[in-house]
């Protein structure tokens, strides 16, 4: 399949991707509002850079770089796109108004156009592996220098590239700046046809995320108010659903030995919070939701945390932290 194939089967596709967000916006509220980004219709301004951020966890990562390019330049403009309401949370959160912002549009070849159109950057960053065909064959033709930070490809991520070379290889090739996270993803790059002077290894960025903080004294005041100094607490972030029952049988693992020990389990999705409380009620353990301001009292076995934002300071109250969709390739 080649990039017009592509375009053509993504535009047979329409009805279906007006479907999934149908879905989604039955499941989640937030999903229901700024349609018009998504399909390319928002009104927007010129712009000196774009950062595409998808996500929470890629924004988390983006920030600090976000905040030290508008320090460095702070002539510039800057628009942040991300795809799902929890990463657009998090760029009001930081920015306010200090950006522009917005969902990146699906990778309609008319939308993805209207977007370059309106914002003009002169430089585009996409964070990690968010990469769209269309958006970097039309970026490449306007002349935009493309980016990839904090570049992650695993071997099955490569494997899917390697399979459609016609789509990926020229759409790879056309990235001016790779900068990635491990010396084995450079090498995956390179074995899918993208020149090595390309590709720079710069480690990844969430490892230069600075704690506020206040985040973390408040992280110790919350252990403390759940009585929890002198017992086991494990954090379970960003769990995906097929990933619940595996977690919640390793914590009762974990209560054999230390029965006052608590998980807290934070779902990935919004949408999963209520499949996550029924999951751990129906396992038979004592629960508080965080979004309910329950109190975490001794016999409390599992605090699901299904409010937005907290995430980082619920690891700051634990002794050990897993992170979720690493068991996927097992459930």
């Amino acid at each position: 399949m080649n990039r017009t194939l592509y375009s053509l089967f993504l535009y047979l596709l329409f009805p279906l991707v007006v479907m999934y967000l149908v879905f989604r916006a039955i499941k989640s509220p937030d999903y229901r509002r700024r349609w018009s980004e998504r399909f390319g219709l928002a009104t927007l301004q010129p712009t000196d850079v774009v950062v595409h951020s998808v996500s929470m966890g890629e924004t988390l990562a983006a920030i600090p770089l976000i905040k030290k390019l508008m320090t460095q330049n702070p002539q510039m403009k800057f628009t942040v796109t991300t795809t799902s309401p929890t990463g657009s949370a998090e760029v009001i959160k930081a920015f306010g108004d200090k950006v522009q912002h917005c969902y990146l549009p699906i990778d309609f070849a008319y939308a993805v156009k209207r977007f370059l159109r309106q914002t003009q950057p002169k430089c585009l960053i996409i964070m990690e592996t968010e990469l769209w065909p269309n958006l970097i064959h039309f970026a490449k033709h306007d002349k935009i220098s493309l980016v990839l930070a904090n570049a992650r490809l695993s071997q099955k991520s490569a494997a899917k590239y390697a399979s459609k070379p016609r789509l990926s290889t020229p759409m790879l090739k056309q990235l001016d700046l790779i900068l990635v996270q491990t010396q084995a993803e450079s090498e995956r790059f390179v074995r899918l046809g993208v020149e090595s002077q390309q590709i720079h290894l710069c480690g990844s960025l969430k490892f230069d995320l600075t704690i506020d903080p206040q985040k973390q004294q408040l992280a110790v005041q919350t252990r403390e108010q759940w009585q929890r100094s002198h017992h086991p607490v494990w954090v379970a972030g960003s769990v995906h659903p097929g990933e619940f029952d595996i977690i919640l049988a390793a914590h009762k693992q974990v209560l054999v030995d230390f029965p006052e020990a608590l998980l807290i389990l934070a779902p990935r999705h919004p949408e999963q919070f209520n499949l996550a409380a029924i999951t751990i009620t129906q396992a038979g353990f004592k629960l508080a939701r965080r979004s309910m301001h329950d109190e975490v009292t001794h016999d409390v076995q599992v605090l699901l945390g299904d409010t937005m934002g907290e995430l980082l300071m619920l690891y700051g109250t634990a002794d050990q932290a897993f992170v979720g969709g690493t068991l996927m390739s097992t459930v």
